[in-house]
């Protein structure tokens, strides 16, 4: 009997939890504020909470100014980035670590994952071209091109997979895929793409030209590439994907949420109330949490937005429960 109880609790907790993800879920909004500077955008988080924005580490209302730009950050608490001018720099457990370079004066780091592997892009001797690079074991490796001159790394999943852009030899920027090897993911039509965000499935995020050269479209990535559309008219750009497949990003400048084959104004799923103009997203965790940037007083302020479960979400949860409980009173019964 108490594998029956547990299995309808689990059956019951799961039907929740994705309904919750794949309905309207509001949000609440943190402000993080300016963390010492004017234009401020939160660029990472992981799946505890933790928030890099700026030059700050922001866990559990607590701020620690680091001493370089935050871009990454994964579940152990390992912060990566960089300073113009300087090597890719990793923060952990107080203690910055100057990544180095491929030979050149300058490296910048975007992303780490939970294996501590991490990626950016770094000049090469002579400083006139950079490369997309892969730091692990103490060891930078360059990832190469498309078969022009430069490339950059922005994100990498728990499996080692890379997303970046990398100049072909005709100077095109086409987003890329790596996975051992380089694969161009092409465009939606036009000569540029770019991506940005990658999640364990291999699904990417970014953005890239249509036909006419004329406008962005943010994309997904899963095999072709999808046009993910627009808040109505102008331009889009991804920016992050969890492994849920919900993206972020920004059209219009406004903050969106496209899942489940709808592109959502994150504007709309907030209290009016609070000030806040949602501008950019720029990242998701596996919770749903989101982080960017917004307009408050024409300040611009990094934000976090936690998920508020939908009044129904709750009371399905209420009535579910009481189904659970009943039906193990029942069962203690005598016949």
């Amino acid at each position: 009997m108490k594998r029956s109880i547990a299995a309808l609790t689990g059956v019951l907790l799961s039907s929740v939890v994705v309904g919750n993800a794949w309905g309207e879920v509001r949000y609440n909004v943190t402000d993080l504020g300016l963390l010492g500077g004017y234009d401020t955008r939160a660029f990472g988080i992981n799946n505890s909470g933790q928030v890099v924005a700026g030059s700050v580490l922001y866990s559990g209302g607590v701020m620690t100014n680091l001493s370089f730009t935050a871009y990454g950050i994964n579940d152990s608490g390992q912060v990566v980035g960089g300073n113009w001018g300087d090597g890719a720099f990793l923060y952990q457990n107080g203690t910055v670590t100057n990544l180095g370079t491929l030979g050149g004066g300058f490296g910048l780091a975007f992303d780490i994952n939970n294996s501590g592997q991490v990626v950016g892009y770094s000049t090469l001797t002579g400083d006139r071209v950079a490369h997309a690079f892969l730091y692990q074991d103490g060891t930078m490796t360059d990832l190469g091109t498309l078969g022009g001159d430069n490339s950059q790394a922005f994100g990498i999943n728990n499996s080692g997979q890379v997303a970046g852009t990398a100049q072909t030899a005709e100077a095109f920027n086409r987003a890329f895929f790596y996975g051992g090897g380089m694969a161009d993911l092409g465009t939606l039509g036009g000569y540029d793409s770019i991506a940005y965000g990658i999640n364990d499935s291999g699904q990417v995020v970014g953005y890239a030209y249509t036909a006419d050269n004329n406008a962005t479209f943010a994309f997904l990535y899963n095999g072709a590439m999808s046009n993910l559309g627009t808040l109505g008219g102008g331009s889009s750009f991804a920016l992050g994907i969890n492994n849920s497949g919900q993206v972020v990003g920004y059209s219009n400048e406004h903050a969106f949420l496209y899942q489940n084959g709808t592109i959502t104004d994150l504007n709309s799923l907030i209290d009016p109330s609070s000030g806040f103009t949602l501008s950019i997203a720029g990242a998701i965790n596996n919770n749903g949490v989101i982080v960017g940037r917004g307009t408050v007083n024409g300040q611009h302020h990094a934000f976090l937005l936690t998920p508020v479960p939908e009044p129904s979400t709750i009371i399905l949860l209420v009535i579910g429960a009481a189904g659970v409980l009943a039906f193990a009173w029942r069962r203690r019964q005598p016949a």
